[in-house]
């Protein structure tokens, strides 16, 4: 143990005893520890209570030299069993590791989740939110952390749907429509472009057109080289039409596009010609009564 032989000095010592003292004293407590003073087990503080509880401050054998430096404040030392409030203090995330805090110890302890509806929900911090889809309608997968949301193979539509895009491409194979009544042109307020059915034929030849000319007020049957991505007045070449009989109203006509009622039925089945009737070189024109009597024979010129 080191030993202090400064000498005791009383209230008229000297200031030259004082100084000499001094410094006879600062060079006896170099090397002074508390293992030297008889503190190796820690330094016990009674308290303002005397009795059988104390408190000890001990320092572990040390491995390198330590430095634990109290700061220039007035406050509360705090221990890792006391329980105290700590305000005004900034705990760096970067260099420090919380764990163990509980939701119930945070101001914002949930997310919450909002639909557009108007509706929300809140999940708990260290919980888990699950995106759920609809069979035949939205599929969730998650990878890695990833949330993909999108469409499956086969879509099933329960409510209406509406595209308000310019272009709606259909690839299927075969489309069946339950509707009874397909409308084009809906929302038109005054026509002014031709409107039907394109049928794409590619390299063999010009596309069928099946619909309203515009221009012309009637309906055709033709080709033409427009697309369904065509619009306006078409050009369209009148095809030939095939069918098992045709029916004309009464008193309806047929005839060329110039002279449109060459021939005129009447409700009796009696036809009226306004052109002149003749028969080609080969052919013979026979002109029969109700009984099937030839009335009149009209051979062709030849």
């Amino acid at each position: 143990m080191a030993t202090v032989t400064a000498t005791e000095l009383s209230l008229d010592s000297s200031l030259e005893q004082f100084k000499e003292q001094f410094n006879r004293l600062r060079t006896d407590v170099i090397g002074v520890t508390l293992g030297s003073l008889g503190f190796s087990d820690g330094v016990v503080f009674e308290g303002a209570t005397l009795d059988e509880f104390e408190t000890t401050l001990v320092a572990e054998d040390p491995t390198a030299d330590r430095t634990i430096t109290l700061p220039d404040a007035s406050g509360t030392v705090l221990t890792t069993d006391s329980t105290a409030t700590v305000t005004n203090k900034t705990i760096s995330g970067a260099s420090n590791t919380l764990s163990n805090i509980g939701n119930s110890s945070l101001t914002n302890s949930s997310i919450t989740f909002g639909a557009s509806g108007g509706t929300s929900t809140s999940a708990s911090l260290g919980g888990t939110v699950t995106f759920a889809g609809t069979t035949n309608e939205v599929e969730v997968s998650e990878s890695s952390g990833t949330i993909t949301i999108g469409l499956p193979n086969d879509v099933t539509i329960t409510g209406n749907l509406t595209v308000n895009g310019s272009t709606v491409t259909n690839s299927a194979t075969n489309t069946t429509i339950e509707d009874v009544l397909i409308e084009l042109g809906t929302g038109t307020t005054s026509a002014s472009s031709d409107a039907g059915i394109v049928i794409e034929r590619g390299s063999t030849g010009d596309n069928v057109f099946l619909g309203w000319d515009e221009s012309a007020d009637q309906v055709i049957f033709g080709t033409t080289t427009a697309t369904g991505a065509s619009s306006g007045d078409l050009t369209i070449t009148p095809g030939s039409t095939r069918v098992g009989g045709l029916i004309v109203d009464d008193s309806g006509t047929i005839g060329p596009a110039t002279t449109t009622n060459a021939l005129t039925f009447a409700s009796n089945g009696n036809a009226t010609f306004t052109g002149t009737i003749a028969a080609t070189a080969t052919a013979t024109l026979l002109i029969k009564d109700s009984a099937g009597t030839t009335l009149k024979t009209i051979n062709g010129i030849g």
